[in-house]
């Protein structure tokens, strides 16, 4: 289509939810892409619901590991990298955070062709974390997804759907900290060939998961 050839514009998608498109160069992307795996290499792994039913996707936490619905120690440290990345991304969209900002983990989750994600609020967080209203910084990487941002107090209308690309950066803090949100559909095909990926879709988020010195 002609109009992938215009430019995308950062968005404030609801207030203190900022999504800027191509926020990473592709050679940043390649770059964290290789950091991502040397970061990962042996660490992704499939929770299961307290249902009894797997995920449909892995992930691997850096910082601090995740299952549902709760945080756990793991060997995997978390890169300074990132938390240069996020806090960059904030000096864009929430700068008001930086100050109060000091993140410690990141949920790095693969979505293989055929995956998603069902509308949820994220609460693994400290009460104190989620009710400050501190930001999740998400960045994506390899193929496309349809994204769903809806309201803070159920999974139904309203929302909305947003295409999130490779490079892209979303930033959800403040009133729209606790938004339900859920990833419908990956876009197969969608991602250039250097990234070095194979099919699917990298989400990078980064968060605080509780106050410095507790």
């Amino acid at each position: 289509m002609q109009l992938d050839l215009l430019p995308r514009k950062p968005a404030h998608l609801a207030p203190g939810c900022v999504h800027i498109p191509d926020w990473l160069s592709l050679d940043e992307q390649a770059e964290l892409v290789e950091w991502l795996r040397d970061w990962c290499k042996g660490g992704f792994w499939t929770p299961t619901m307290p249902n009894g039913t797997p995920m449909n996707h892995p992930l691997c936490g850096l910082g601090l590991n995740w299952k549902p619905y709760e945080y756990f120690e793991t060997d995997r440290p978390f890169p300074a990298r990132l938390h240069f990345l996020s806090c960059r991304a904030l000096e864009k969209t929430l700068p008001r955070y930086l100050g109060d900002y000091f993140p410690n983990v990141a949920i790095v989750n693969y979505f293989p062709v055929g995956s998603s994600l069902g509308m949820h609020q994220d609460r693994s967080e400290d009460s104190v974390m989620r009710e400050s209203g501190s930001p999740i910084v998400t960045i994506s990487l390899g193929d496309s997804c349809t994204f769903r941002l809806g309201n803070c107090q159920h999974k139904d209308k309203p929302h909305h759907d947003i295409e999130l690309r490779s490079g892209d950066v979303l930033v959800m803090g403040g009133e729209s900290r606790m938004a339900f949100h859920g990833v419908m559909k990956i876009h197969a095909n969608t991602a250039t060939a250097s990234l070095g990926m194979k099919a699917g879709r990298l989400s990078v988020t980064i968060r605080q998961t509780r106050r410095v010195g507790k």
